[in-house]
């Protein structure tokens, strides 16, 4: 069966956006049941393609000095880099994983550019490889595993700010599972410079306590799909009525267009990344 191209483009990140897009099991063999709430391929391409830039919702790194151009970059990673990448997460290497992550960045890539292109590149592929039948459920889920270890051993490269820029708390919507871009874009945001608060499930009462007790700036919240805006319609209200920063942002990322919800509650959406980036360097502020 001829597959679609367009089936790459992703919608909406939760099972109930993608019905009808499960990959068509071949004739010998019985369907796969769904995995934790999402096939393989929807998980690696949810990570690559969607949740990382989308939910980058942090200061653009600077990685010039004051008086100076800004370095050249390399050329971005090649399939052929980022095939050998898979090949070495999916056995499991983290330490392998690591170098060739640091490889690029000593030839002078950015710190963030590796994140996006080179890891996030891999999860792509990763999840490219599964809907054409070569890889295993198995190996993408070793793969991605090996990814987020990668991710958590490359912290030790962020440099210490000598003054915060303030506090950026990030959170998955209601009911999320995945939570590799948000971690992603809390260590990128320590780069940067500002103190980053990852919480990995949505805990309404603890995020307004925060809001309530520290000047945080921003408030990102990874929406994949727009089943669950009741709890985040009620949860933005509340943190607006709470907050101790006046001007405390609350920005929405994800493969759903969220754009007109955002206005009806007060926040921002952004489907690009780097607009975001943007946005936040100019516009984040504190009014206690």
């Amino acid at each position: 069966m001829e597959k679609n191209a367009t089936e790459f483009q992703m919608n909406g990140l939760g099972e109930s956006s993608f019905a009808g897009q499960r990959r068509p099991a071949p004739e010998h063999e019985e369907p796969r049941e769904p995995q934790l709430q999402s096939d393989p391929r929807l998980l690696a391409l949810v990570v690559a393609n969607d949740i990382i830039p989308r939910l980058l919702l942090a200061h653009r790194l600077d990685e010039m000095a004051d008086d100076q151009s800004p370095a050249p970059q390399p050329a971005p990673p090649s399939p052929d880099d980022i095939a050998q990448l898979v090949e070495i997460v999916v056995a499991m290497d983290t330490d392998g994983a690591v170098a060739a992550v640091e490889a690029r960045i000593s030839r002078g890539e950015s710190y963030e550019a590796a994140l996006l292109d080179f890891v996030g590149g891999a999860a792509r592929m990763l999840g490219e490889q599964w809907f054409d039948d070569e890889r295993s459920f198995a190996d993408v889920t070793i793969g991605l595993a090996t990814l987020h270890r990668v991710v958590s051993v490359m912290r030790h490269r962020l440099r210490a700010p000598g003054c915060s820029r303030g506090l950026v708390l990030l959170l998955v919507g209601p009911g999320e599972q995945h939570t590799l871009a948000i971690h992603i874009l809390g260590d990128l945001l320590v780069q940067a410079g500002w103190d980053a608060d990852v919480r990995p499930v949505f805990e309404e009462a603890e995020l307004v306590a925060t809001v309530a007790t520290e000047a945080v700036v921003m408030v990102g919240i990874s929406m994949s799909t727009d089943c669950e805006l009741e709890p985040v319609t009620r949860t933005v209200g509340r943190i607006r009525a709470a907050s101790l920063n006046r001007d405390v942002t609350v920005l929405l990322g994800g493969a759903t267009d969220l754009s007109d919800y955002a206005k009806k509650i007060g926040a921002h959406y952004f489907a690009d990344a780097r607009h975001a980036l943007d946005w936040l360097d100019r516009r984040g502020t504190i009014a206690l």
